[in-house]
């Protein structure tokens, strides 16, 4: 089985560092140095879930209960995020 890579954006949205599935098609991506949580479609669109802290890792997305939750690993902290 052959696969294709693809670029999902035309230029960078910051120095992303975690990716997981939204159960919808798009991503959760965290940006470590931006301290942003993105939710990027595959045609490369983004916006800003929230703020989040700088050194924001690699996160884990829970689809049933909505949740996403990020090592914050500059602040020594791990929070949760509600999400639709």
């Amino acid at each position: 089985m052959k696969k294709k890579l693809k670029n999902l954006g035309k230029k960078p949205i910051g120095n992303l560092d975690g990716i997981e599935s939204d159960g919808k098609g798009a991503y959760f991506v965290t940006d470590w140095t931006g301290a942003k949580l993105y939710r990027v479609k595959k045609n490369g669109k983004f916006k800003v879930v929230a703020d989040v802290g700088k050194g924001a890792a690699d996160l884990e997305v829970i689809l049933e209960k909505n949740l996403v939750i990020i090592p914050i690993m500059a602040e020594g902290k791990v929070i949760a995020l509600k999400v639709k």
